[in-house]
């Protein structure tokens, strides 16, 4: 038994896929629900909110081990809980190097959370009277956006289209930010409901960047076997290329 250094399972695949992207459904659907139930709901949202954390932490990627002519890929954290084991590998290849390497080919069930995460917002639309509502609502949008296109695009436009996106957004909030102080006036004569509103959006936009932008830069590896598809991330290029490597070593069954 070997433990790969440096190498994590990716929850693309199987329970972790479907505990993963429930997780991000759920995190939205709480904020909904405890934001406009106006107390009416809060159980149930806080009950969806930690659920969500729950399903989150068992689908995070634990570790990877190669047993003789098997690939384990297990989650779950702190303690590895679901393993999925890999055998028969006919191919390996590392996406984020790929020109044309795009996740929703091999992994189609992975644009299914963001799309809901940008459409359940609709179900809430409040008034045009409350423009800091239709504010908040634009963060899941924003979010399910930012990972829909991560899927859908290869990893060089993604990094452009993230650098361009940034400056969009920026200017978006810019807008809408005169907006709000052209229609509610108090706002801007609240000096600390004015730092506060700014400060929390340029906080959540700016930590989503952060995640993103830590994601773009590890390497994910395409594993195809004659089971369906299944991948891990690595920590940099020569972590990738190591494990790579040993895997084709070790398990590669070549056609001839």
């Amino acid at each position: 038994m070997v433990k790969v250094k440096n190498v994590w399972p990716a929850p693309y695949t199987g329970i972790p896929a479907v505990l993963s992207s429930s997780s991000l459904v759920m995190f939205v659907l709480a904020f909904l629900i405890i934001y406009y139930g106006r107390g009416v709901y809060d159980t149930l949202g806080f009950t969806l909110f930690f659920t969500g954390i729950a399903f989150g932490l068992l689908s995070a990627g634990k570790e990877v081990e190669l047993k003789d002519d098997r690939l384990v890929l297990k989650y779950g954290f702190p303690q590895a809980v679901i393993n999925i084991t890999v055998r028969e590998v006919v191919e390996v290849a590392d996406l984020s190097s790929l020109k044309r390497g795009k996740l929703f080919k091999y992994f189609k069930s992975q644009l299914v959370a963001p799309l809901l995460i940008m459409l359940l917002p609709i179900l809430y639309l409040p008034p045009l009277t409350k423009p800091l509502m239709a504010l908040l609502l634009l963060v899941p949008v924003v979010i399910g956006f930012s990972l829909l296109t991560y899927f859908m695009m290869t990893f060089s436009d993604y990094r452009r289209f993230l650098n361009y996106a940034i400056v969009t957004l920026m200017a978006m909030l810019a807008l809408i930010f005169l907006e709000i102080a052209m229609i509610n006036p108090q706002i801007v004569s609240s000096k600390d409901a004015l730092v506060m509103l700014v400060l929390g959006y340029v906080l959540l936009i700016a930590g989503f960047i952060v995640f993103i932008s830590f994601a773009i830069r590890r390497h994910i590896i395409l594993i195809e076997s004659t089971q369906g598809h299944y991948a891990v991330t690595a920590a940099s290029k020569a972590d990738a290329e190591e494990f790579m490597k040993t895997l084709l070593k070790r398990m590669v069954k070549i056609e001839r």
